[in-house]
């Protein structure tokens, strides 16, 4: 089984946020958001190659960015399954773990898979990471 990578729009902010961890998938954005590239050194890609440029991204899957998110800045969130109004995933509380504050209060957004579901929380959990930390 193969963990899912993040898309194209989630990979730019995680970028803009100051992930640096890395991954051997990356986009090349100068020649498609849609295609996936990987890099084959056995150390990886690292956004800090391509400070300076935006034509490399890395592609984290999801639980490496989720594992960013909680190590480096105390981020976490839970997809939940409902069954209320037929099966569906949704994003609840985004929270600090260290502070023990609530970011953002549970999403109204339903999702058919967890992937889709967690890409939403993944992002916008993104959003809230104030650059200047």
């Amino acid at each position: 089984m193969e963990d899912t990578l993040i898309e194209y729009k989630t990979a730019i902010l995680a970028k803009e946020k100051g992930f640096t961890w890395k991954c051997k998938n990356y986009f090349d954005t100068e020649i498609s958001s849609n295609r996936i590239n990987t890099w084959y050194d056995k150390e990886g890609f690292k956004n800090t190659l391509s400070k300076n440029s935006n034509k490399f991204c890395t592609r984290p899957s999801q639980s490496l960015l989720c594992k960013w998110l909680r190590d480096v800045h105390n981020i976490h969130f839970n997809v939940d399954c409902s069954h209320y109004e037929g099966l569906h995933w949704e994003v609840g509380e985004i929270f600090d773990f260290k502070d023990q504050v609530i970011l953002k209060q549970p999403f109204k957004e339903r999702f058919d898979t967890f992937e889709e579901a967690m890409e939403f929380g993944l992002f916008n959990a993104l959003k809230l990471i104030n650059n200047e930390k």
